[in-house]
């Protein structure tokens, strides 16, 4: 008896520790388990992390694939029967081009591109196949790139050049952004962000008019977007007529990618700045109100509203433009006089018929063989014209030595006798 207790001490003794391992091991595989789970659910996280830095990266680099097809792309819009002289001669063409290559560089290309070429390791830890002293290279050529795209003051210039075009030829704002240059010549029409920097460059050098008359077409260059049509197609209901054929549709526009157009109370806040800084404070008035109507609240456009109510209880302001003065200035006579031989109006009376003629004539012994084709364009003071002095190929070789030595063209400061860039010189020498 006493055996057969001892037994069954020992058995029960054997079958806990048997329960006590089993227990244990359970726990620890338990345990393991629920990090192995856990490890596994950080994973599927990771792979959506990557998944979308790939995306990142893939929406990168397409916008460098794209800037470089743009870029790499030598006609902007050109025809192929245009010759890049002939194109860039259109000072639209010029202008949009520039506003184009200096958006590109306000895109901060080198944050596009990818530094981390610039070193690494493989899964192996083994270095990348990247040569950084190329990458080096690369990245320099680049940087040097992009400091010789235009930049702000580029396009400031070409736009002070069309406005100037614009002022010289007597040109209309709406044709021009229809892309109605002059009667012969043809360029893409102008969106409303176009319309509208232009108006900003006439205001800041105070010509408030032609500002004006810029911001007006580019109201209606928006309204025209978000319509589909223009007013021309539109009938006194205000539908849209069946639109004309490609053929009668003009010039299309010059589309520069991430160009951010203004919306209508931008527009608005403009224009009334312009009808103000005229004096046309009624106008700027009934401007200040649209905008009202659309952001009542807005503190600015309250001031402006009390400000050019305050002018009209004054009895100042005038309606419409400001009549011309009677009498011109000795500098704004020149500028007339020499605006108007531009646009070849006959300004002063011809010269006898007999003082102008033409003939052969010897301007040095060198000349006795060929005598130089000479016209006599006026006798005093005396203006003459030579023909067939230099052949084409001359010119293409003067234009060849000279293209690397073309700076920006500079006038001499009477105060101080330095030379320095002029705001009204947009030539090259």
């Amino acid at each position: 008896m006493m055996k057969m207790y001892e037994w069954f001490l020992a058995f029960s003794f054997g079958l806990l520790s048997v329960l006590i391992q089993f227990g244990r091991c359970s726990a620890e595989y338990f345990s393991a388990t629920v990090e192995i789970n856990k490890a596994t659910e950080v994973g599927r996280q990771l792979a959506s992390d990557l998944t979308q830095y790939l995306q990142m990266e893939e929406a990168r680099l397409n916008r460098i694939r794209q800037l470089a097809e743009r870029l790499g792309s030598d006609q902007y819009y050109q025809k192929k029967t245009e010759t890049p002289e002939s194109y860039f001669g259109n000072p639209v063409n010029a202008y949009l081009t520039v506003k184009r290559l200096a958006f590109e560089r306000q895109q901060d290309l080198l944050k596009l591109l990818n530094s981390s070429i610039m070193g690494g390791q493989d899964e192996q830890g083994n270095a990348l196949d990247t040569d950084q002293t190329v990458v080096a290279d690369l990245m320099a050529r680049v940087q040097q790139h992009i400091s010789q795209l235009p930049g702000d003051n580029d396009l400031s210039g070409a736009a002070d050049a069309l406005l100037r075009l614009q002022a010289t030829y007597k040109l209309n704002a709406e044709q021009m952004a229809k892309g109605q240059l002059l009667s012969n010549l043809r360029c893409p029409r102008l969106n409303a962000a176009q319309c509208m920097h232009l108006g900003q460059r006439a205001y800041e050098q105070g010509d408030y008019l032609r500002a004006e008359e810029w911001f007006r077409v580019a109201y209606q260059r928006l309204w025209e977007s978000e319509t589909g049509g223009s007013a021309e197609e539109r009938g006194d209901s205000g539908r849209v007529r069946e639109k004309r054929d490609a053929s009668q549709q003009g010039s299309e526009e010059f589309i520069i990618p991430y160009e951010v157009i203004p919306t209508d109370m931008q527009i608005l806040d403009h224009l009334a700045y312009s009808l103000g800084r005229q004096g046309r404070y009624a106008e700027a008035l009934n401007v200040t109100r649209m905008i009202l109507h659309k952001a009542p609240g807005d503190s600015k456009i309250l001031e402006n509203e009390a400000f050019y109510q305050s002018r009209i209880q004054l009895g100042e302001g005038i309606i419409g433009p400001a009549p011309p003065p009677e009498q011109l200035s000795k500098y704004d006579q020149e500028t007339e006089n020499y605006q108007a031989v531009c646009r070849g109006e006959q300004i002063f009376p011809p010269p006898p018929a007999s003082s102008v003629y033409c003939r052969y004539y010897v301007p040095h012994p060198h000349y006795l063989i060929g005598p130089v084709k000479e016209e006599i364009l006026f006798p005093d003071p005396r203006m003459v014209m030579w023909y067939d002095t230099i052949h084409d190929d001359e010119i293409a070789r003067i234009q060849e030595l000279a293209k690397p030595r073309l700076r920006r063209a500079t006038v001499k400061n009477p105060v101080t006798g330095q030379l320095e860039f002029a705001f009204y010189r947009t030539s090259k020498r």
